[in-house]
């Protein structure tokens, strides 16, 4: 699963939606955003907890949403593959997910490049 791709300019805000069902979020729906970067894979947020300092999470079970805000993106942390899951509590089966890649642009690099070319 791949995922629709997200552009972002380093150090701008990016929002990931995570939109479902309203029925999908009962009291025991587990929530979860996973990040696959250089670095390898990790959580970004565990329900409505986000384990990253520049992420924050929009999170409304009751209207179906569960929100990714990425602050001040950086390309060594945020470029990547995010994925959203919710999981069936106690099973741990996945009831949802939705995933993007997400790319961080970095305009001073691709102006120094240019002029480095020409």
């Amino acid at each position: 699963m791949l995922g629709d791709s997200r552009d972002v300019v380093e150090g701008e805000t990016l929002r990931l939606p995570c939109r479902f069902h309203s029925a999908l979020g009962s009291s025991t729906t587990l929530y979860f955003w996973s990040r696959v970067n250089k670095e390898g894979k990790d959580n970004a947020a565990i329900n409505a907890a986000a384990l990253d300092p520049h992420y924050n999470i929009d999170f409304s079970p009751q209207e179906g949403k569960y929100d990714l805000l990425i602050s001040k993106a950086n390309y060594d942390k945020d470029n990547g593959k995010f994925e959203c899951w919710l999981k069936e509590g106690g099973s741990g089966v996945d009831i949802y997910s939705v995933s993007y890649v997400v790319t961080v642009l970095n305009y001073n690099f691709n102006i120094f490049r240019l002029y480095a070319i020409s």
